[in-house]
């Protein structure tokens, strides 16, 4: 199934953004799809999160990520709900640039180099100014949210006893994302 929700037409638009060389042209030129198979078969599965994260639209990447937080919590672990993890999840139903400053506001108590961190970061980073208020806009570039997200799944699968498998899952919601986008 093609990936319906992303707008890029070549992998070439997207790996400049991963911090990766530029790689084989013929590479660069192909769908995002096919490249993104093609990490998968060579099993580069980080650069594959990366790239998938930054290949989707924006909202559906804070949306992938916040449940990729959610699913790598232990089975069986009473579920803490994170002041940040709350945040983005108000914003997920209500995208609202109040709600959006309001995730920014908590991300200050979350610890540094964390999955909730990350995700709350990439969630303010999602679209609208990143300046106050009161002060002209300043919007950030379109691919750090992506970035941000993918490491916050990253972060969190691998803080579990079993990462791959956290990351071939998430790989797999994320591809649902790119083909059908929000359920």
């Amino acid at each position: 199934m093609a990936w319906a929700r992303v707008k890029w037409t070549e992998a070439g638009q997207i790996t400049p953004f991963m911090g990766a060389p530029s790689g084989d042209p013929d590479e660069q030129s192909q769908e995002p799809k096919d490249y993104f198979e093609a990490l998968l078969k060579k099993k580069s599965y980080h650069a594959a999160v990366t790239f998938l994260g930054i290949a989707l639209p924006r909202y559906e990447c804070v949306t992938w990520a916040a449940r990729v937080l959610e699913q790598s919590n232990p089975r069986g672990s009473p579920r803490r709900v994170h002041p940040t993890v709350d945040a983005v999840e108000r914003w997920i139903k209500d995208p609202s640039d109040t709600r959006r400053r309001a995730v920014w506001e908590s991300v200050g108590a979350a610890e540094d180099g964390s999955p909730e961190k990350l995700l709350g970061t990439a969630t303010f980073l999602s679209g609208g100014s990143m300046a106050p208020e009161d002060l002209p806009p300043v919007l950030p570039e379109p691919h750090i949210c992506g970035k941000l997200a993918a490491a916050a799944i990253l972060v969190a699968a691998h803080r579990t006893s079993d990462a791959e498998k956290i990351i071939l899952a998430a790989l797999k919601s994320g591809v649902e994302l790119a083909e059908r986008g929000i359920q």
